[in-house]
């Protein structure tokens, strides 16, 4: 006798653009569809669903224009959670994860909530107003999920430590990676073809990302050498101070903002150095795929689960946070180091083979699910 498949309700604010949108694809994608009936929940859309999610997840857009947004929508999935009646609730980021406990409680339906915490919680959450208020429904609510995911030992241990989570009901689930489609991909023609050789970084344009400390360091490496560019790929709400800022120093033409790619995968494969200047991440997927690619990479020992993925002088390079002269070296050193840049990318390839397997994360997920 056939087990019936279980009614899955993925939540996720929109499932293009970032690194835990791209986890969730691949989720979307790869989970056995003989245990499960995936249905996809997004709060707002980018027109560009249909590229990215399967044709046989059916797509509940639950947007709306009413403020304050998330008092709407906590109504709005209750509504649909209660048609749907799923066994099954997994969201993505900690403002979604709220809205999807507290909607849950409203729909009345029995359905197991995983919440996923895919950033540093303590730091993303001050970036809002009314902070104080989000902590504390954090607090409050996190302990009554069925199960909460937490991508790194870093945030699993922020959760506990600041939010007063119940570490027994915390599992660490690293990012996986799509080897074969980044090896595939890696080889297309790149859509923009800096100098080079060039630095890269990646990530949305803002604050949190900082890369006004990246464009600086380089400043300082640029002046020794002439043949070196940086490109920052992504977009944000930091491009017009990024420019103001590249224009100060006398970088025009060789700090580079592309906006958007679509495939970076050649850029991350032919770029010299992967620089992650960032003030806080979760797990960063670009790292992993820099790792897969070949390319040595630089990261700041910021809040997050980086120094998990980074061995400092082994698999990469790691800075103080948020300090311009020791990134500065380190960018100068590896950069004039092609021995260097060779080893360190040869042990990092092999530890994310090893340990970013994308069909053992979504194992992961399926048992935690089950």
């Amino acid at each position: 006798m056939e087990t019936a498949r279980k009614k899955l309700l993925f939540v996720i604010h929109t499932i293009y653009g970032g690194g835990a949108e791209r986890q969730m694809q691949y989720l979307l994608k790869g989970i056995d569809r003989t245990k499960f009936e995936p249905h996809l929940a997004i709060f707002s859309t980018t027109g560009k669903e249909k590229s990215v999610v399967p044709p046989d997840v059916p797509v509940h857009l639950i947007a709306t224009r009413l403020r304050p947004a998330s008092f709407f929508l906590i109504f709005k999935l209750a509504r649909l959670m209660k048609a749907l009646k799923p066994e099954q609730v997994l969201s993505f980021l900690w403002s979604v994860n709220l809205i999807t406990l507290i909607g849950a409680r409203l729909s009345g339906v029995k359905a197991r909530i995983v919440v996923a915490e895919r950033t540093y919680p303590e730091l993303s959450v001050k970036r809002y107003s009314f902070s104080r208020l989000r902590e504390l429904l954090i607090k409050i609510l996190y302990p009554a999920a069925g199960r909460i995911v937490a991508v790194s030992g870093a945030v699993a241990a922020n959760l506990v430590e600041q939010f007063s989570v119940p570490e027994e009901k915390i599992t660490i689930i690293y990012n996986g990676a799509d080897i074969a489609a980044i090896e595939k991909r890696k080889t297309e023609a790149a859509s923009v073809a800096p100098a080079t050789p060039f630095l890269l970084g990646a990530g949305g344009l803002n604050a949190t990302k900082n890369f006004p400390l990246l464009i600086r360091s380089f400043a300082r490496v640029a002046e020794k050498r002439k043949d070196l560019s940086l490109l920052i790929i992504g977009e944000g709400d930091e491009r017009p101070a990024l420019e103001s800022l590249v224009s100060s120093l006398g970088l025009q033409g060789r700090v580079i903002l592309p906006g958007m790619i679509e495939n970076p995968y050649p850029l991350i494969a032919s770029a010299e150095i992967l620089v992650v200047s960032s003030l806080f991440e979760g797990l960063p997927n670009v790292i992993i795929e820099a790792m897969v690619c070949g390319t040595p990479v630089i990261a700041t020992k910021c809040s997050s689960g980086i120094q998990e993925l980074i061995e400092h002088n082994e698999t990469g390079l790691l800075v103080p946070s948020n300090e311009e002269g020791p990134l500065a070296e380190a960018i100068e050193l590896l950069a004039g180091d092609a021995a260097l840049r060779e080893k360190l990318a040869k042990k990092a390839r092999a530890a994310a083979l090893e340990r970013h397997e994308l069909g053992n994360m979504i194992k992961k997920y399926e048992d935690l699910l089950q």
